[in-house]
C-alpha cells in the first residue's frame, strides 16, 4: 500500500470527527477537547504560519503532550489536525462561492496551488469539483423534493 493510501483514510476520519464529534464515541471531556483545538485552529486560520507551537502554546500545552492527545482520541497529528480544520472551513467557504485563490488566501495558504494539493489529499478532489459535485448533489436533492411533493399532491387528489 502507498503511504499516500494509507495516510488517506486517517484524513477521512479527522474529517468526520472535526465536524461530527459523535463519530469516535468520544468521552464528553475529549469532546470538549477536541472542540477546543478546533476552535483555536479556526480563530487563526489567516495565519499562514500556525503551526503545532503555536497551537499548543495557545492550549497551555507542550508540543509533545498535545500531539499524544490528539493521537489517542482521534488518531491524527497535530499538524494534520490543523490542515483538516483549515480544508474543512475551506469547502464550507467554496460552497458560499468564493474563487479558490480567495478561500485559500482566506484559510491561511499563500498558494493556491498548495492549498488545492492539501485539498485533495484530504477530500479526494480538486476543490473546483468538489463545489460542482456538491451543487450538482444539491440539484438532485432539490428534485427529488419536488417529486415528492408531486406525488403527495396526486395522491390527495386521488383520495379525495
Amino acid at each position: 500500500m502507498s503511504a499516500k493510501n494509507q495516510i488517506q483514510p486517517h484524513l477521512y476520519a479527522a474529517t468526520s470527527i472535526i465536524s461530527q464529534q459523535h463519530v469516535f464515541n468520544l468521552a464528553p471531556s475529549d469532546a470538549a477537547f477536541v472542540e477546543k483545538v478546533k476552535m483555536t485552529v479556526l480563530d487563526n486560520l489567516e495565519q499562514n504560519k500556525f503551526k503545532a507551537a503555536d497551537l499548543a502554546k495557545r492550549l497551555y500545552l507542550t508540543e509533545s503532550q498535545l500531539s499524544r492527545r490528539l493521537n489517542f482520541m482521534i488518531n491524527i497529528s497535530t499538524g494534520g489536525f490543523i490542515r483538516t480544520v483549515r480544508i474543512n472551513h475551506a469547502a464550507n467557504l467554496l460552497l458560499q462561492k468564493m474563487s479558490v485563490e480567495d478561500v485559500a488566501f482566506e484559510v491561511g495558504y499563500r498558494s493556491a496551488a498548495n492549498f488545492c494539493r492539501s485539498f485533495k489529499q484530504i477530500y479526494g478532489c480538486s476543490p473546483s469539483k468538489f463545489v460542482k459535485q456538491k451543487n450538482n448533489n444539491l440539484e438532485n436533492v432539490e428534485k427529488r423534493k419536488v417529486f415528492y411533493i408531486l406525488i403527495m399532491y396526486i395522491c390527495v387528489m386521488v383520495i379525495s
